[in-house]
């Protein structure tokens, strides 16, 4: 990737984190005020989906068709998500519909832990980042994804 990829690629993962933290905040404000469960399924599958995501991207999945850390020169971070809450479950609860669904209980989704592994690693990608690359395509710096991170 050139350097106008690779500002126009942060702004797709900015994307994806910023979707990962608003939607672990929706769903964090759905203990106090409940309003539909519809509603909070979509936000818990929108978190996880984003979730995946950036984990793709973190730990380098092989998929040149995808954007990954190495596009920037970073060898893939090992993300640890919680027990139970790993890319497997992920997949099997999000993307399939399968018999193991109706044998195997749902995962009781960690997204607290989820979020905080992955804005921890996130936090090691951008700040090992050249420099050179912000601010990006849309403007964004690296204050922009550490606001993000930080924010509840």
């Amino acid at each position: 990737m050139d350097t106008t990829e690779k500002k126009i690629a942060l702004d797709a993962l900015f994307y994806e984190v910023r979707m990962l933290n608003e939607t672990f905040h929706l769903l964090f404000l759905f203990n106090f005020h409940p309003t539909s469960l519809v509603s909070n399924n979509a936000n818990l599958e929108s978190f996880l989906v984003h979730a995946r995501n950036v984990v793709y991207f973190l730990e380098d999945r092989i998929d040149s068709r995808d954007i990954r850390c190495s596009d920037f020169g970073a060898a893939g971070i090992n993300v640890n998500l919680p027990a139970g809450n790993g890319i497997y479950e992920i997949n099997k609860y999000l993307s399939h519909l399968t018999k193991e669904r109706i044998t195997v209980p749902k995962p009781k989704w960690e997204c607290d832990k989820i979020k905080e592994e992955i804005n921890g690693k996130i936090e090691q990608f951008i700040t090992n980042l050249d420099q050179s690359i912000f601010p990006t395509n849309e403007g964004r710096t690296m204050n922009s994804f550490m606001e993000i991170l930080r924010k509840i």
